[in-house]
């Protein structure tokens, strides 16, 4: 009977450290960076097609598979891989570097400052010929750094 028990004890006290483990590891596994911008045209990043709104992101890691989540104030709107990195040791602040023109924009870029990366983002083929035809347009995003 009293080993019954022991056993018993020792079973539940070793599941519970496991728990603690397993949520200490879940956990540690924060973003690297938080940030929120307001857009003030439609654009397109990557697949998704942002109206004018304001939104915030996540970015899990610093390097170029880093996956950025984007959130618009009522759901999550979708994610993206960077196709490319850059050390970018600037004074400039983060943004969001879309191109474009007459109301077609293309997110480019989002630089980080805070991290010294900037992440590019690849622009369709079809997009890029139609662009071509007209006049480039650069516009810039502010981010702000959100929790820090």
């Amino acid at each position: 009977m009293k080993a019954s028990r022991r056993f018993r004890f020792l079973t539940l006290l070793s599941l519970g450290l496991i728990a603690v483990a397993l949520s200490a590891g879940i956990a540690s596994a924060q973003n690297v960076y938080e940030g929120s911008f307001t857009l003030p045209f439609q654009a397109q990043w990557g697949q998704m097609v942002l109206p004018p709104g304001e939104y915030s992101f996540t970015l899990d890691k610093a390097v170029v598979d880093g996956l950025v989540k984007i959130r618009n104030q009522e759901r999550y709107v979708g994610m993206i891989f960077a196709s490319g990195i850059s050390n970018q040791k600037t004074t400039a602040k983060s943004q969001l570097i879309a191109v474009g023109g007459e109301g077609l924009y293309q997110i480019r870029a989002l630089r980080l400052s805070a991290l010294g990366v900037q992440f590019e983002y690849k622009i369709p083929e079809a997009k890029v010929r139609l662009m071509a035809q007209g006049p480039q347009l650069i516009r810039h995003v502010l981010i702000a750094e959100v929790g820090r």
